[in-house]
């Protein structure tokens, strides 16, 4: 795309996405924006080998782990969207029961239901990838805050979580502790749960511009989902 240093934004499984980028072409980064990113915490104790240096290691799970993530990820998680065809639309309206989304204006335009549906009908390529990275669906098997220290320490970061997301949002600031000569800036966006660009637009919004305008204008930027 001819982009020299971009500042790269990445939501869910796509902060997990921007991350492992950076960590390979850090020289490419001038800021990294996180928001409600997957795959970061890590297997809690109890679910993971006992051992403090096996958190990371997929291989020594217990096996009722092992079954349970294979019969959790013999479809895609979106395969009943698809499944059902026509009815995919009114499938993906139930999304609106979500408290967090009944309170968002943009969840009122039938446009939106649409617009997630005939993204997720198309050929799962994301969520293939997704099955093969993740443990029970919540937490990846390469959790990446063990991996954020690897950073250079002139990358900036920005890691935003909603305050009723499904995810552990201290997880941010396991990556702040993680990168302590790096300058790392957490937000928790209330009012929003997984999806805060839609549940709390006006405040994604103002967050991302005032982030933005820290940074100088001649930079590009582009995002990851």
């Amino acid at each position: 795309m001819g982009l020299d240093k971009m500042i790269l934004l990445g939501h869910s499984l796509g902060g997990y996405i921007v991350m492992a980028y950076a960590l390979k072409y850090p020289d490419r980064i001038k800021h990294l924006i996180l928001s409600d990113p997957w795959g970061f915490a890590i297997l809690p104790y109890g679910i993971v080998d006992r051992h403090p240096d096996s958190e990371q290691r997929y291989d020594l799970l217990p096996r009722w782990v092992h079954w349970g993530n294979f019969i959790l990820n013999t479809c895609n998680l979106l395969s009943p969207l698809r499944a059902v065809g026509p009815f995919g639309p009114w499938v993906a309206r139930l999304a609106q029961f979500d408290t967090n989304k009944r309170a968002s204006e943009l969840w009122n335009d039938r446009a939106m239901f649409e617009y997630i549906y005939h993204c997720n009908a198309q050929t799962p390529s994301g969520e293939n990838a997704f099955r093969n990275m993740n443990v029970l669906l919540m937490w990846a098997k390469s959790p990446m805050v063990k991996r954020v220290k690897d950073l250079p320490d002139d990358v900036p970061m920005t890691v935003m979580y909603g305050s009723s997301t499904f995810f552990d949002h201290r997880t941010a600031y396991e990556i702040k502790c993680n990168r302590k000569n790096s300058k790392v800036e957490v937000r928790i966006v209330k009012d929003a749960g997984h999806d805060i660009h839609v549940d709390n637009a006006a405040e994604f919004n103002r967050i991302l511009k005032e982030t933005l305008e820290g940074i100088s204008d001649k930079d590009e930027w582009t995002t990851v989902d």
